[in-house]
């Protein structure tokens, strides 16, 4: 297959799993408010603080992908939210919580800017909407995994195991993704002829 179908590949599963992490929470609150004995309404500030986060990652990681080219902030993205919704399970306060969302968030937040750049760039002009397009698809595709994963495993399993399933998938795929998705062409390039 050909770099940009296996970029696209790559990218829109990182986008999947990014939206199904962002979205867990949502599912779970009831289930922890009730294991914690605190009124939902108190999981305003997480769900505001995880979406913070997401904007701070965006801002920040989508500028460094300028500088330093998109590969590394879509691993260290995926490492960030992988590890810290691996951890949430580990909370035990609400104020815990708060923290794992926000640099979870952060990590999230640096997936959508560069895997959207890194499909854009890495394919020729006559498919880049085309592709752009499915790698987008993955935002849809995890809110409906998460909650998917919430009606068959809250009930089973309990709260926790949603997060060390969204954790722990992602944190497998960093391999991946560390051995084998290229760097943005037109970064290279950029690099090539500004020199040493």
């Amino acid at each position: 297959r050909c770099l940009s179908d296996w970029s696209s590949d790559v990218c829109s599963s990182d986008l999947t799993l990014d939206t199904l992490n962002l979205a867990l929470i949502a599912f779970a609150a009831p289930a922890i408010a009730g294991a914690w004995h605190v009124p939902i309404a108190q999981f305003g500030p997480v769900f505001a603080l995880g979406l913070a986060g997401n904007l701070a990652g965006s801002i920040l990681f989508g500028s460094a992908g300028d500088v330093w080219g998109r590969r590394y902030p879509v691993i260290a993205g995926v490492a960030i939210f992988g590890a810290f919704t691996l951890l949430i399970p580990f909370a035990s306060s609400m104020g815990g919580l708060m923290v794992l969302r926000f640099v979870g968030g952060i990590g999230l937040g640096a997936v959508l800017p560069t895997c959207v750049a890194t499909s854009a760039e890495i394919v020729p002009a006559r498919l880049r909407t085309v592709v752009v397009t499915a790698t987008s698809c993955g935002l849809p595709l995890g809110s409906m995994s998460a909650g998917w994963m919430a009606f068959v495993m809250l009930p089973r399993l309990g709260w926790k195991s949603i997060f060390y399933a969204g954790g722990i998938v992602p944190l497998a795929l960093l391999p991946l993704l560390i051995f084998w998705l290229p760097e943005s062409i037109r970064f290279l390039t950029l690099k090539k002829s500004s020199g040493p």
